[in-house]
Formats: structure tokens, sequence, C-alpha cells
């Protein structure tokens, strides 16, 4: 009876260390999973933050700032306990946080807080690529400085600040008519690439009346815009292939050496229309060039490195 008794009772003993045993296990594995949450959801927030602030970058850094703190409060991230930091120039810009979390069951095991941490870098340069928003044109390089307004003459260069020819920026099938209706809509929404620097485009010789009619409709989509107030994603704002030369007699190939930001303001039908704008930095859709080879002409790519 005795031993039976002893049995017992070292028997409940045993229960009893195995429950907090298994108790402080589940504590551990639920307050761990509340952890991994939470570092998800602050790592998504910071990643969203970047990105917004990247694409007011090399140019905007107070608006990227502003604009990754706004990105931050959506996601229920108090900016306050986020550091922000902007590269030299606006050549990057990185978000990091830290959060320390009460736990709910750990504080039995003597565990009453854990951290959860989340950063995020994004780096801008020069596009060696772009695969969204090309029109049909193609710039000759020419030394221009970004913010002054340019006039840009239809055809080779002759001496004249700037000039532009349209090119078959959409490669051209053997069965397809590349008529004005095609040329009006590349104008208008541009062409989904990709479009690599080293690249090859055939010049489209005549002239383009639809022209005008496009531009003026890109315009009324953006009326209020100017050169100083435009935004990331304004249909004014055209991606355009820079080439070396537009030295070339009819339809022949010019080679693409780097991607322009232009800001659209008039154009004008002239014996040689005039397009005016202005060259501005900003980010565009497309491939970052990492080689270090690439013209810098004003259309930035982007790339995550942390």
């Amino acid at each position: 009876m005795q031993e039976s008794w002893y049995n017992r009772g070292s028997v409940t003993i045993l229960v009893a260390a195995g429950m907090v045993a298994f108790l402080g296990f589940a504590a551990l594995v639920l307050d761990v999973g509340y952890l991994y949450a939470e570092r998800v959801k602050l790592s998504n927030g910071i990643d969203a933050a970047a990105l917004a602030g990247a694409a007011y970058l090399p140019d905007k850094s107070a608006l990227a700032r502003s604009e990754a703190e706004g990105y931050l409060a959506k996601n229920g991230i108090d900016p306050a306990e986020v550091a922000i930091s902007i590269g030299e120039g606006g050549s990057s810009i990185s978000l990091q946080a830290a959060r320390e979390l009460n736990l709910f069951f750990a504080p039995v095991l003597g565990i009453g807080q854990g951290t959860v941490a989340a950063e995020n870098e994004i780096v801008v340069g020069p596009l060696a690529s772009a695969n969204m928003g090309l029109r049909p044109f193609a710039m000759e390089y020419f030394p221009y400085s970004y913010g002054d307004q340019v006039q840009l003459l239809e055809g080779p260069g002759d001496g004249y600040s700037g000039n532009y020819n349209a090119i078959y920026i959409k490669p051209k099938s053997a069965d397809e008519n590349v008529n004005a209706n095609t040329f009006y809509e590349l104008i208008r929404n541009g062409y989904t690439g990709p479009v690599k620097i080293g690249d090859w485009k055939e010049t489209d010789t005549g002239v383009k009346p639809q022209t005008k009619k496009a531009v003026e409709d890109t315009i009324a989509k953006d009326p209020a815009a100017t050169r100083s107030t435009v935004l990331p994603g304004s249909p004014r704002l055209w991606t355009i292939p820079i080439v070396s030369t537009l030295e070339v007699s009819g339809s022949k190939s010019v080679q693409i050496v780097g991607f322009a930001q232009f800001f659209i303001e008039d154009y004008a039908s002239t014996s040689r229309n005039v397009l005016t704008g202005t060259f501005l930095r900003f980010i565009a859709p497309g491939e970052i060039d990492t080689s270090g080879e690439a013209w810098d002409t004003g259309a930035y790519g982007y790339k995550m490195t942390k």
C-alpha cells in the first residue's frame, strides 16, 4: 500500500514537471510565431517605403524622404522609429528599424521582450535597358543640362543644340503594317520593351503629322505639370533612347548608347518640326547598369541591395 502511494506520487511529480516543460515550449512557439509575424509586417512596410521613396531619386531627395515616411505610416509604422538615409547625390535610399515587443507567454520563463528588425537599401544608377514607356524617337546625344528648356529639331545633326528622329522602336515583323495609328499610339503610350544599350534601331523617315496631336493629347493628360513639379508616372515624362549620332541618310540603323527622361512641353510643326521640353533625372522602368560603363543620360533604374 505504501509502495503504491509512493509510485503515484512520483508519477504526479513527473506529470507536473512534464506539463511545465510542455507549457514552456508552447509559450516559446507562440511567442516566436508572434515575433516572426511582426518582423514580416515590419519588413514589408520598410520595403514598400523604400520603393516609394526611390521613385523620386536622384533629384528630389526631400520628396523621396517624405514619400517613404508616408508609406511607413500607411503600413502602421511610426516614421519616428525608422532611420531613413539618402545617399550622396540621391544615389540611394536606405531604411533601418528595430522594435522591442512585449511577449505574451515567455515572461513565465523570465523572457519579457523580444526584438524584431528590418532594413532595406535601394541604389539607383543609369539604365542598361528600358522596358516600358519608350517613345519612337531617337535623340542625338549632346551635352545638355538637366532642368534647362531645350528645343530639338527633327532630323540629323547640323550644329544645333540637339536633334531627334523617328525610329522603329518596336521590332518590325514581315507582315506588320506600321501605320499612322501605330505611331500615334507609340507616342501616347510608349513601347513595352525591352530595349537595351547596344541595340540597333532603324530610323523611320518621312513626315509624321500625327506627332503634333499625340503630343497635345499627352499634355492634356497632365496639363498642370511643369518641369519643376512633374512627378514620377506623369504621361508627359518620356523615356527616350539616346544615340551617338543621327548623321545618316534615309532609313538607316543607329545604335542606342543610353536613355533619357524628357519632359514634354510643346511641339511646333514647321519646316523642321520642333519638340520643346526639358531633360530631367528620374527613375524609369528597366534594368540598372552594374558594369559602370553605361552613359549617364538621365534615366535611372534601381536595385535592392539589402
